[in-house]
């Protein structure tokens, strides 16, 4: 599911020739790698919370070398104990994560022009 959004997002801006998920032998120049995906909740003292933690690193192809690597992890609060309050407060969070991957990403690529 994040990895969806994560392509939706990195489709949208434009800034990709094509952005897919790495079948076995497919060509490209870059390649991402999900290191540690994590969602949970949390109970503290009395409130609820999700956590989400991602460890990506890009590599490149060529010379299998990673060349960007991002951590996120947040916890967002949610505004009560009830489903509907904790996958308003996941979703914020996913989406607070993928503004964030996108942004380091876009700044690599700022500073990396291709050859």
């Amino acid at each position: 599911m994040i990895q969806e959004i994560l392509l939706r997002h990195l489709r949208a801006t434009g800034h990709y020739r094509a952005v897919h998920v790495r079948r076995s032998n497919m060509p490209g120049d870059f390649c991402d790698s999900w290191a540690s995906f994590t969602i949970s909740k949390r109970l503290q003292v009395s409130k609820m919370s999700t956590r989400v933690t991602l460890e990506l690193e890009m590599r490149d192809l060529k010379t299998g070398t990673t060349v960007w690597n991002h951590h996120y992890t947040h916890d967002e609060p949610a505004s009560g104990k009830d489903v509907p309050a904790v996958v308003a407060a996941l979703d914020k969070n996913v989406q607070r994560a993928v503004k964030e991957v996108v942004e380091s990403l876009d700044q690599y690529f700022a500073s990396h022009p291709a050859k």
